[in-house]
């Protein structure tokens, strides 16, 4: 069909042009009629090769229809050539011929589709067949498909389905869920999969449940899984919690190292659990800390119960050890708490008691009482204070001078810390100093006075060059066994410059003891660094003598319990004679602590030892005040009155003495107040540490206070007055005398008030109108 059109087409197109080129000659209508020609020859000759025989013979005469009229063409094409006219005759045959051959085509398309309309109806027929045929096959593979469907229910989707109902037990947390599927190699391949990825999961979870919930050193649970066993307990019984807390772990550590330290850990923890049995849970909270959980047995006393497990844990702990060579005998403080249990409650509980028998003496246990928490939050807020007061350094250094027994001089001094809290005033260093030993915070206290102590010193020593003087520093505990200390103090030598042989470290045997093979080591390092060693306390602790032939100290030092009671127990004085015989035999400097009066002064000299320190010479004093002594002799005090001119102890002294009815007071150079004794002063109504290291505004009223200011300051000036006084407390008239206190060459240390009772009898007329210091003194030079 398309041949056919396409052929009559061209064959328009072909008479069209011809017939121009007849009609006129034109050379491009000639070119034109050639090119389609070319298209008709290939329509013909494709249209002469048709299988049907009637359209071929139509093809054939239409070919020579057109073969013929291309001739004639060509003919007229040659006359046109030589200049003769073509002859009309031409168009009209060209024109019969173009049209008898559109005639032959139009005949072979009527044959086309007479047989196109025969094959449609065949094909059509045949389409009727393969539909039926293909009808067949759909129910036939439905069939088939709803067989294969059935079989992969039975073998692989209901097996599948299993898998995932066991996969979202899995999920839910059903850890022992697993399968075992039938059917091809496949499905139970994936069961097995399964099961694999379900035991991997089982073991994981297990190793990280027991890492959560147990200790990697001991084995033992951990606190997570002791709060736990305490928190399953019957809520409306009774447990007993006790906290356990491993004495000077710290010192194991520090001295033989953290695999030694882990050891000793390991076998606390056996001895521990050994002792508790197996009704008892044990955890390791952590650090050297443990805790053992005892549930109440039925008609027993589940206090005493503790109480009893807590001796024998305690017991069993302190059988010997050996530790990398070293012999040990480790010591707890138990706490012990009470009560339902509720886990948190009960080991804060436990935890306070613990502190209380740490601070009872350790490898002791107590029992928690309601009292105890206020000494625990009183002991908190200390920590707090102290952390505080080391950041923002409100502690202060104080000096008390070493002096020579024959000569009297300066020939050391001793560097005391003192805490000046914001809200409490000076704060005794019994109060805060065994605090920070606990805590630890003494490491940096320590080491500030230290560096405070040695720029100090540096200072004294490039005013008085040659004196010869040493810095005495005191070394902790705790200090002791630091592995850094050597450095901290080669540090504070460097950075301040004094010389190594002018400072003295001096430390207690107690500290000593607490490891003696690492404190021995520790001070030979600090010998070969330069500086002179001290042991403080001599004879009040529990050190061998063969540790002293070993310790490389230069200076013994008397302690004061010796020396106070020297005058009066024979025993007292032969300790001090046999300390002093033993540190002179084995060439050692000996130093008494704690002189007040003249009469120990003098045996001491007459028994020859070296130096003294004491209230009869001076009470710490601050760096100014002390500055100004180190050019005198201290000896005993002329009191030409109330108010004499040396050191402001002996003064003070001298007065109580000579004026056993008196109240008197010390102050610095900063109007704060050194000592305050006297009858007279609690006759009044006043207590010495009411006054002892504060300034006058935070003792008496606003306006009293700034009178009184007044006063001293004019005695730091020099001068010397006298001033009426109403006491508030107990409405008694005492006279005040206020003075400067001076060292030999006159210069002004200090100031004291000396204050005598001078209140009229009843019936004697009273010369004094109002307790108003500001409104009513008399101040005469």
């Amino acid at each position: 069909m398309r041949l056919v059109d396409r052929l009559l087409t061209d064959l328009d197109a072909a008479d069209m042009a011809g017939y121009e080129f007849l009609d006129d000659g034109t050379s491009a209508a000639l070119v034109r009629f050639k090119q389609v020609g070319s298209k008709v020859d290939a329509g013909m000759a494709t249209a002469a090769g048709m299988d049907a025989s009637r359209e071929r013979l139509q093809a054939q005469r239409a070919g020579r229809l057109w073969t013929r009229s291309k001739r004639r063409i060509a003919n007229a094409q040659e006359l046109a050539a030589v200049g003769r006219p073509v002859p009309a005759a031409f168009d009209d045959a060209h024109d019969e011929d173009m049209t008898a051959a559109d005639a032959a085509v139009l005949e072979m398309l009527d044959s086309s589709q007479s047989q196109i309309g025969a094959q449609v109806a065949t094909r059509q027929s045949q389409r009727k067949r393969d539909l039926t045929l293909l009808a067949l096959e759909i129910v036939l593979g439905m069939l088939i498909a709803a067989w294969v469907v059935v079989k992969l229910t039975r073998e692989t989707v209901r097996p599948l389905a299993r898998l995932g109902v066991a996969a979202d037990r899995l999920r839910a947390g059903h850890r022992s869920e697993r399968v075992e599927l039938d059917g091809p190699a496949e499905v139970a391949g994936l069961g097995a999969t399964f099961n694999v990825m379900a035991d991997t999961l089982e073991t994981q979870e297990a190793e990280l449940r027991r890492i959560a919930f147990s200790d990697a050193l001991t084995g033992l649970p951990n606190r997570t899984a002791f709060v736990e066993r305490v928190e399953s307990m019957a809520p409306t019984g009774r447990v007993a919690v006790l906290f356990l807390d491993l004495d000077d772990f710290k010192s194991v550590n520090d001295a033989l190292g953290h695999a030694a330290g882990d050891a000793l850990l390991d076998e606390a923890a056996r001895r521990i659990c050994a002792a508790a049995g197996p009704s008892s849970t044990v955890a390791r909270l952590g650090g050297d800390e443990f805790a053992i959980l005892v549930p109440e047995r039925i008609g027993e006393d589940i206090r005493r119960d503790a109480v009893t497990l807590a001796e024998r844990v305690l017991a069993d702990l302190a059988a010997p050890l050996t530790i990398v060579e070293v012999q040990l005998s480790p010591a707890a403080s138990v706490g012990i708490a009470v009560g339902p249990p509720d886990a948190e409650s009960l080991l804060r509980e436990a935890d306070v008691a613990m502190y209380e028998a740490k601070r009872a003496g350790r490898g002791r246990h107590a029992t928690f009482k309601p009292a105890m928490q206020e000494v625990a939050s009183r002991r908190l807020a200390g920590i707090a204070d102290l952390r505080q007061a080391l950041a923002k350094e409100q502690f202060r250094v104080l000096y008390q001078p070493i002096v020579d027994l024959r000569t009297r001089s300066v020939r050391a001094t001793e560097a005391l810390v003192r805490w000046e809290h914001p809200t409490r005033g000076l704060v005794s260093p019994a109060e805060f100093i065994p605090l920070a030993e606990q805590t630890g915070l003494i490491v940096g206290i320590g080491e500030w006075v230290l560096r405070e102590a040695c720029m100090q010193a540096a200072a004294w020593e490039a005013s008085h060059p040659d004196s010869g003087r040493s810095m005495t520093v005191n070394l902790s505990t705790r200090q002791l066994l630091e592995p850094d200390l050597v450095d901290q103090v080669a540090t504070a030598l460097s950075v301040s410059g004094l010389p190594p042989g002018h400072l003295m470290l001096e430390m207690t045997e107690s500290a000593v003891m607490a490891d003696p093979a690492a404190a021995t080591a520790r001070l030979h390092a600090l010998r070969r660094l330069g500086v002179r060693l001290a042991l403080d306390d001599f004879g009040t602790g529990h050190s061998s003598l063969a540790y002293l032939r070993e310790l490389p100290v230069s200076d013994l030092k008397i302690a004061r319990e010796f020396v106070s009671e020297m005058e009066n127990s024979p025993h007292d004085l032969a300790l001090a004679r046999g300390i002093l015989s033993l540190g002179h035999g084995l060439g050692l400097r000996v130093i008494a602590e704690g002189i007040e009066t003249d009469a120990q002064h003098a045996r001491l000299g007459g028994m020859g030892c070296d130096l003294a320190q004491g209230y009869l010479y001076a009470r710490p004093l601050e760096a100014k005040a002390l500055a100004a002594m180190l050019d005198t002799s201290l000896q005993p005090p002329d009191l030409p009155g109330f108010v004499a001119t040396t050191t402001p102890d002996s003064v003070f002294r001298a007065a109580l003495g000579r004026l056993p009815d008196v109240a008197v007071i010390a102050f610095d150079s900063e109007l704060r107040v050194t000592m305050a004794d006297g009858v007279l002063l609690e006759r009044v109504g006043w207590r010495p540490d009411e006054w002892m290291g504060h300034r006058l505004a935070q003792v008496l009223p606003a306006a009293r206070a700034q009178a009184l200011d007044r006063v001293w300051s004019a005695a730091l000036r020099g001068e010397h007055h006298q001033v009426d006084w109403q006491t508030v407390r107990g409405g008694r008239r005492l006279s005040l005398d206020i003075g400067p206190i001076r060292t030999d060459d006159g210069a002004v240390i200090g100031g004291m008030l000396v204050a005598r009772d001078v209140t009229p009898e009843a019936g004697e007329p009273s010369s004094v109108e109002t307790a108003d210091l500001g409104a009513r003194a008399s101040l005469t030079a």
